[in-house]
């Protein structure tokens, strides 16, 4: 009856030495790292894009409201402030406008106060 030798299956056994085994395992690992950090990056750039977009369509938000302010500001009167109840009163300033071009009746800096 013939014995049949077991032998166990190692590192060694498969012809690769101690310096191919560590090899192998860096460069399975730096494969790993490789996917990670490609992955990483390319959702980083998508991200990156969809706030840029968030950022473009504040802005355009922006500089919608902003001509709709310009637009209210030119069509505010002494006149049309009265018609909404409110009445001239210069002895008494609450606030100083540097450009009087829309607010007629002397409203400006007094002194350098306000």
């Amino acid at each position: 009856m013939k014995r049949i030798n077991k032998t166990k299956l190692n590192i060694r056994s498969l012809g690769l030495g101690r310096f191919s085994g560590v090899l192998m395992v860096f460069i399975v690992m730096f494969g790993f790292m490789y996917l990670y950090f490609v992955q990483s990056s390319i959702f980083n750039i998508v991200a990156r894009e969809k706030v840029d977009k968030e950022i473009s369509s504040v802005n355009s938000q922006v500089a919608v409201l902003e001509s709709q302010y310009l637009k209210a500001r030119g069509k505010v009167t002494i006149e049309f402030a009265s018609r909404l109840g409110l009445e001239e009163d210069f002895n008494k300033m609450n606030f100083a406008n540097v450009d009087n071009s829309f607010v007629k009746g002397g409203l400006s800096f007094l002194s350098d106060e306000i």
